[in-house]
């Protein structure tokens, strides 16, 4: 036997429960609903004023618009209880206006529920803005909404006067039910619109703006009423006066006067005043006449409004536009005025001048820079000969050469020359410019655009590195030839105990050097050249060896070969003379001998002078220590060197011009060690 579906029932029961809690926490307060209740009133009131047949249901019905309205401004949850308050409306007017039995007036309101609902949810599907009326599609939406919504209003209404209550023709009733709920919704809906958008801004209204637009409905009021008592021909008067309030005030003075043109048409037909109570035949047309005419007014104000709306939306856009580009193009200003300034910050950090030449123009330019750089003056004209005319005329006809090359050859971009000039201030002076050239597709050139940079400072480095290297290479030949000169000696002389001496001597030489570099080659004080030489007899200075002398630079020619002579004296000295014993001791004493004569140059006079050392024996031989403090220093210092072997002790002398001493070139030759 086969099972019998459940049906979901608690799914059901949750899901109307969730309904239900959604609508009951959206529902109005009470004082929202009595007011809703009282317009609602108001409204059906209008609308049996408009009775073409009084005591009819018939009628135009502004409730229609007034609910689609409040609606569209309100959430969905909300909706059933505007419908009952609509409904309960409905209701109220229907009993104590028109006299329908509640039989039909449920069907009424069944009718008018469909289309408020309908009404309202085909402007929300096709509008921009569903709340408010705001541009051209809103517009067609609203008209398409309030022609669509009545259809079903005005069919079922139609349907119960023509088939139940058989009190009219069901195509002649559905006609006007549509066209009075169509109106209605055309001048009602936009005055709601309005009206919350204005409370919601009630606090920006401009007084003037309010004062202005009173004027222009008052003037459309005295229009409309004079074509209700017979000036028909002035009625449709009115729509450049509406279409004044559309564009001034949007849909806010266009729609109150839509309001207070179909309340006055109200009280002028319930009333039978003007053309409405003379012949009561031609009643229904003149009936159906203001109908349309209240229709097409609507219509045109809110076209007009939307158009107005759009324009102003539209030029506030543009404003917004235009701000937003004035404020890109100060910000852009601004960024290429801090680029431009840390391009000159750049430019004078450097040194460098800026210049350009326009081909097309034949015409030079530079700045400031670059004319002090050249020496030029500021009343010299900017010109291709001005510039080469300040180029040192050794390279002047080179440059001119390479600028012309340059113009020609269509695939050159970048231009970098070096060149001298001879500044009337500074001398002479090296600078290089650079540029980059712009051309066309064919390769001619359009224009050439750089910078200029004094290189003197570099050109000067790059000589005397050059220079440097020359005396490294000539410094490294003397110092092999040296240490050659050395080792054939010692051996030659000393061979038992060559390494040692070597060694000694060796350092010796070496310590020299470091005392030269140590000063960037510029020389070397005396005594820290003497002090060097006796730094392994340090413990005796001040004690059995005194030095003694002003201060003095020795050049760097001369601090190597008097190094070499004086470790030799401090050798001999500890090995056979006066350092050899206890007692003995070592003066070293030097002094400036001042000229006789002005034209005679100052003499240098450096003496070794050893006592109380043992018993001195003048050496049977020459040897290596002979020529290192014989003829190697007369050579480097162009003077006289005595030494003296007394019995109580060896005295070593030698006397140069001071300027000799003092010279620094550091490129003597080599010691000559065979003499």
């Amino acid at each position: 036997m086969a099972s019998v579906p459940h049906f979901p029932y608690d799914r059901l029961w949750q899901d109307l429960s969730a309904v239900w809690q959604k609508v009951w926490s959206a529902r109005p307060t009470v004082t929202f609903v009595v007011l809703l209740y009282a317009a609602y009133m108001v409204a059906a009131k209008v609308g049996e004023g408009f009775s073409i047949i009084p005591g009819t249901n018939i009628t135009f019905w502004p409730p229609a618009g007034l609910m689609v309205g409040m609606l569209l401004v309100t959430p969905r949850a909300s909706w059933p209880w505007l419908l009952l308050t609509g409904a309960l409306g409905e209701s109220t007017a229907n009993a104590l206006w028109f006299g329908n039995p509640p039989s039909h007036t449920v069907l009424y309101i069944l009718g008018n529920i469909l289309e408020v609902s309908a009404g309202a949810l085909i402007y929300a599907k096709l509008a921009q803005t569903p709340d408010r009326v705001n541009t051209l599609r809103d517009s067609i939406a609203f008209v398409l909404s309030a022609l669509a919504a009545p259809v079903a209003g005005a069919t079922v209404i139609a349907s119960v006067d023509a088939f139940i209550a058989q009190k009219h023709d069901f195509a002649e009733a559905w006609a006007l039910l549509w066209l009075g709920d169509t109106t209605g919704i055309l001048s009602t809906t936009p005055l709601v619109l309005v009206a919350e958008r204005v409370w919601a801004a009630r606090n920006d209204l401009s007084r003037l703006r309010v004062l202005e637009a009173a004027l222009v409905i008052i003037a459309a009021l005295l229009v409309f009423i004079a074509a209700m008592y017979g000036w028909q021909q002035f009625a449709y008067s009115n729509l450049p006066l509406l279409a004044w309030l559309a564009i001034r005030t949007r849909f806010a003075g266009a729609a109150v006067a839509m309001a207070l043109l179909t309340l006055t048409g109200t009280i002028i037909v319930s009333n039978g005043l003007g053309v409405f109570g003379q012949d009561e035949n031609f009643l229904p047309v003149r009936v159906v006449f203001l109908q349309s005419y209240l229709g097409v007014s609507a219509l045109v104000s809110l076209l007009v409004a939307v158009l107005a709306q759009q324009y102003e939306e539209t030029l506030s856009r543009l404003k917004e536009l235009n701000r937003s580009l004035e404020e890109n193009v100060k910000q852009r200003s601004e960024s290429l005025r801090e680029t431009d300034e840390r391009l000159q910050l750049a430019l004078e950090a450097a040194e460098s001048g800026t210049w350009a030449w326009d081909e097309r123009a034949q015409r030079t330019s530079w700045d400031q820079r670059f004319m002090e750089a050249h020496g030029l003056l500021p009343e010299q004209p900017m010109t291709i000969d001005t510039w080469l005319s300040a180029i040192h005329p050794q390279d002047r006809q080179a440059v001119r050469e390479q600028f012309e090359q340059f113009r020609m050859v269509s695939g050159a971009e970048r231009w970098e020359r070096e060149y001298r000039i001879q500044h009337p201030q500074s001398g002479e002076k090296w600078l290089l410019t650079l540029g980059k050239a712009e051309r066309q597709n064919g390769g001619k050139l359009i224009s050439l655009k750089g910078i200029c940079l004094d290189i003197t400072f570099r050109k000067t480095h790059e000589e005397r590195l050059r220079m440097l290297m020359r005396e490294s290479n000539h410094r490294k030949k003397n110092l092999l030839a040296v240490v050659m000169g050395i080792a054939r000696h010692t051996v030659a002389y000393q061979p038992e105990d060559f390494l040692a001496r070597f060694q000694a001597r060796i350092h010796s030489l070496a310590a020299g050097y470091d005392l030269l570099i140590g000063n960037a080659w510029r020389g070397a004080d005396l005594r820290q050249l003497i002090e060097l030489q006796l730094a392994h007899l340090t413990d005796l200075v001040g004690k059995r060896i005194f030095i003694e002398g002003p201060k003095i630079q020795v050049g760097a020619s001369i601090s190597q070969p008097l190094g070499m002579a004086l470790h030799e004296l401090a050798t001999n000295a500890s090995k056979y003379g006066a350092l050899s014993n206890s007692d003995g001791e070592v003066r070293i004493h030097w002094e400036l001998d001042p000229p006789a004569h002005p034209v005679e140059a100052t003499t240098f006079r450096l003496s070794w002078t050893e006592s109380m050392g043992p018993p001195v024996v003048k050496p049977s031989r020459k040897g290596y220590g002979t020529a290192v403090t014989g003829n190697m220093i007369e050579m480097a210092v162009a003077g006289d060197v005595r030494i003296a072997y007394e019995p109580q002790g060896l005295t070593w002398s030698m006397s140069c011009p001071l300027s000799r001493l003092m010279e620094g070139d550091g490129m003597a030759p080599p010691p000559d060690f065979s003499r």
